[in-house]
């Protein structure tokens, strides 16, 4: 009988698992994020412009919105004074959803859509860079601020983002609203990648729970509003022609 011969064959050794690109990549998007927002607090602040001329420049919007028949915020903000419940949840959404909203948008760009996130992420990155151009140029006070004779209440607020940012502020950035384009922002940047009713419903609720609670709050002007959209619409424009060879270069990297 013929004999059989065995052969013991070894399987190749397995090569340990490198960790997921995407997870180094992420990690420098979140450094390139906080960096970038480190920045434009810097500069935000020092950009303030003087008591005076945000004052002056206040009395401009002030007449252009009494020329429209608008000018009625404080109005809108008596209405909600007289419920304190009301006014400290509004406080808090003011200082606290401008800044959650934007990087959970963000978050979920990166994962479910990487070139748009890149598209959008430059579109952020715009908007705040022209934002702070015209607070440079036209510093404005918010209503809250000023004179007793315009029957504003002075209602203070924390952002979360102090911690990142102490000490860095500008009470004189009222034109052009950032929350305003920043929710505005949100909302067009997570629609196409949001497939279900319940949470397009959520982001649209967000704009327009923000735009309610930066009048309540006498931190904006109606114009201010309209100001933050058109701030974020220039920053999408700037942001589709110039991001491709940005995101081409981020997906060889």
């Amino acid at each position: 009988m013929a004999a059989v011969l065995e052969v013991s064959v070894e399987a190749p050794p397995v090569a340990p698992v490198a960790a997921p690109r995407w997870k180094l990549a992420g990690a420098v998007e979140i450094a390139v994020v906080v960096a970038f927002y480190e920045w434009y607090s810097v500069v935000r602040h020092w950009v303030a412009g003087s008591t005076g001329a945000a004052q002056r420049n206040a009395m401009h919007v002030v007449a252009w919105e009494r020329t429209l028949g608008i000018f009625n915020e404080a109005t809108v903000q008596a209405a909600a004074l007289g419920h304190p419940a009301v006014m400290r949840a509004a406080a808090t959404y003011y200082g606290s959803a401008h800044f959650v909203v934007p990087a959970v948008a963000l978050a979920v760009l990166y994962r479910r859509d990487r070139e748009r996130y890149f598209t959008w992420r430059n579109a952020l990155a715009w908007t705040s860079v022209l934002a702070v151009a015209a607070f440079a140029l036209f510093p404005t006070m918010p209503p809250r601020l000023l004179p007793a004779a315009f029957h504003f209440t002075n209602v203070t607020t924390s952002g979360v983002d102090r911690a990142f940012v102490p000490n860095l502020y500008n009470g004189f950035a009222a034109m052009p609203s950032l929350h305003a384009a920043f929710a505005t922002w949100s909302l067009c940047a997570l629609w196409p990648v949001l497939r279900s009713k319940w949470t397009r419903g959520l982001l649209v609720t967000h704009v327009a729970l923000i735009m309610a609670v930066v009048l309540v709050t006498a931190n904006h002007y109606y114009l201010d509003l309209v100001g933050g959209v058109a701030v974020m619409a220039a920053g999408v424009l700037v942001a589709r022609r110039r991001t491709p060879k940005f995101a081409d270069f981020s997906r060889s990297a």
